[in-house]
This record gives C-alpha cells, structure tokens and sequence, in this order.
C-alpha cells in the first residue's frame, strides 16, 4: 500500500538527453559508426550493408534535414548529404 500511495501521482519514466545511440550499438554487439561528412556516412553506409548484422550510423542533423516523405533510399542518402555539407 505505502509503494502505492508513494507512486500514485507519479509516472515511472526515464529522461535521456542526448544518448549515445553509436556507444549504445557497440555496448550491444553491433556496429557503431559516428558521422559528420557525407562523404563519411558514404562510407559508413557501405559498411554497414556489407556488415550482415544490425548497425547504427549516428550523424548530428536538424529535423529539418530529412523530407517529410522518401521516395527512395537514394533520395534519404541525398536529404542527408545537403544537411552535413
């Protein structure tokens, strides 16, 4: 009852500011890769296809970088490119 009470208006949750979502994928198993070219998340990209196993690229963009709808995966690699540059 006392742990109820103590919770009852609260919600249980965690804030995360900025995680480290390539140090997360590494701590994991997976490949991890950190970005800040194109011609880097290129290379990234490319490895981490030729990988076979789950990888995260972590590049720092705006929100404003990616279109709100993708008609291709090369139209992502493009979106992408003009935000880094």
């Amino acid at each position: 009852m006392s742990i109820r009470w103590h919770f009852m208006s609260r919600r249980p949750s965690s804030d995360f500011d900025n995680p480290d979502y390539v140090g997360f994928a590494q701590a994991c198993g997976a490949k991890g890769y950190r970005v800040e070219t194109l011609e880097e998340f290129e290379a990234a990209l490319d490895d981490a296809m030729a990988l076979g196993k789950p990888a995260v690229i972590g590049a720092h963009i705006t929100r404003l970088a990616l279109p709100h709808y993708i008609a291709s995966a090369g139209g992502l690699l493009k979106g992408v490119g003009e935000m880094i540059e």
